[in-house]
């Protein structure tokens, strides 16, 4: 049985739940890829679309922490064509309707949902916080909720097992132009984390 005073002499008191280096961060088949090559994909993604710059992961024990970079992006006509544009997810935007009308975009919260595949119990929400660098999302999870119970009693023997991670982003926004107005819950498209715990 694997002791947590023993992995925490062997590993100086941390050690990594690795990345899995041939899959790392996959994009979900869920039919929310963003493009932006045309005009049509400007009002497409009219509500932005985000990216992961980057992440890490550390294990200290049973527990996992995991680190992620967010960033939003919107699609915009430059003279070169078009490309998507790094945003704060909390600066305000607009974008134009079919009919041309201009509306303006306020992010009032957002978050990270992250759950295990096919079972899609929620195991972590973590807030995005208002700052004017990448939206950094920090999230902790005990290592029997990520592995199903064949794969947690191959960890307590001391094997290496591989285990995944999906979340996905959600943000509340308000819409305001032409007077209008109106809050809504956006959803956007879903990753997943291949871990190796050891």
């Amino acid at each position: 049985m694997r002791s947590i005073i023993l992995t925490s002499i062997l590993c100086s008191g941390i050690c990594q739940a690795m990345p899995v280096p041939s899959k790392g961060v996959v994009k979900l088949s869920d039919g929310a890829k963003a493009n932006c090559n045309s005009k049509k994909d400007l009002y497409r993604n009219k509500l932005q679309a985000y990216r992961i710059k980057n992440y890490s992961s550390q294990q200290n024990g049973d527990n996992i922490e995991i680190t992620l970079n967010i960033q939003m992006v919107q699609c915009s006509e430059t003279d070169k064509g078009f490309a998507f544009k790094d945003q704060n997810i909390f600066d305000l935007f607009t974008y134009k309707t079919y009919r041309n009308l201009e509306m303006e975009v306020r992010t009032k919260g957002a978050n990270i949902l992250f759950y295990q595949d096919g079972v899609y119990k929620k195991l972590s929400q973590v807030n995005i916080i208002d700052n004017q660098d990448l939206s950094k999302i920090t999230a902790s999870f005990n290592v029997k909720d990520l592995l199903t119970k064949q794969k947690y009693e191959q960890y307590q023997n001391g094997e290496n097992v591989i285990t995944s991670l999906d979340f996905s982003l959600k943000r509340l926004i308000e819409i305001s132009g032409n007077d209008f107005n109106g809050i809504y819950d956006q959803n956007y498209g879903g990753f997943r984390i291949f871990l190796e715990i050891k």
